[in-house]
């Protein structure tokens, strides 16, 4: 319950200044049963967010790909040859604006 809570507050704080559209959990978290760890937590981090007041609601789930997923980030990091992988931008299609390629450069 007191890990619950203390993740709940730091999540909401980044929930806050990020507005991420969803976090999912993966490793050895993504196995906890969801009645003990992501329910709790998804009605306490709503209770925390700003989004309670009207705003977009931010997702919270379990990663798909669960304990495997730093296995394949691994994987997929000694593949790149741009660089190491950093995980949530290429995985999801996401790229910061700085990254962004412009027309014309």
């Amino acid at each position: 319950r007191a890990y619950v809570e203390e993740l709940a507050e730091g999540m909401a704080s980044l929930i806050n200044i990020l507005r991420p559209e969803a976090v999912a959990f993966g490793g050895g978290v993504a196995g906890a049963p969801e009645h003990l760890l992501l329910e709790p937590l998804r009605r306490r981090v709503g209770a925390l967010c700003f989004s309670r007041h009207g705003g977009r609601a931010t997702r919270i789930l379990r990663a798909e790909l669960g304990n495997d997923a730093g296995v394949i980030g691994a994987w997929r990091s000694g593949q790149s040859s741009s660089g190491p992988y950093t995980p949530g931008w290429g995985a999801v299609g996401f790229r910061p604006a700085w990254r962004r390629r412009r027309p014309g450069r």
